[in-house]
């Protein structure tokens, strides 16, 4: 417990929006973490696009 209080002061404060439209609907996504090196990563990436499909 100790070690996720610890970790739990910590921002994510990068990562990447997505948005997809269709017609006259749309949706945007906003998925966050701790580090530009998380967010440039292509595991991350697809996974935002994995999430953008779905919604």
């Amino acid at each position: 417990m100790a070690k996720a209080d610890k970790k739990s002061s910590r921002t994510a404060a990068e990562g990447l929006v997505a948005v997809v439209t269709d017609g006259t609907k749309g949706a945007v996504i906003e998925l966050n973490a701790e580090t530009d090196f998380v967010s440039r990563n292509e595991e991350f990436q697809a996974f935002v696009k994995k999430w953008l499909k779905s919604a």
